[in-house]
């Protein structure tokens, strides 16, 4: 094993996607959210609604774009990401 993130906090992790930084992104529908986990920093919680949509069908990382398919309004919204710290 490399590494283990979230042990604890996650409740339903259905999907997740990782990026260049070390951030793992793992979707939970059980309260349509998004966790951000990395090691060694607080975890973040991002709501539905913070990231503009009313479900949370998958997600994806490109670079420094996140983008979240939206199944209930058949829509997927992009984010810049900020860069994360240097390790």
């Amino acid at each position: 094993m490399i590494a283990s993130l979230g042990q604890g906090e996650l409740k339903q992790p259905a999907a997740l996607v990782a990026d260049r930084f070390d951030r793992v992104f793992v979707t939970e529908p059980f309260n349509r959210t998004v966790q951000v986990l990395q090691a060694g920093e607080p975890t973040q919680t991002l709501t539905a609604a913070q990231l503009g949509v009313q479900q949370i069908s998958a997600l994806a990382v490109d670079a420094r774009l996140l983008a979240v398919a939206d199944g209930l309004a058949g829509q997927v919204v992009i984010h810049t990401l900020r860069e994360g710290p240097r390790r």
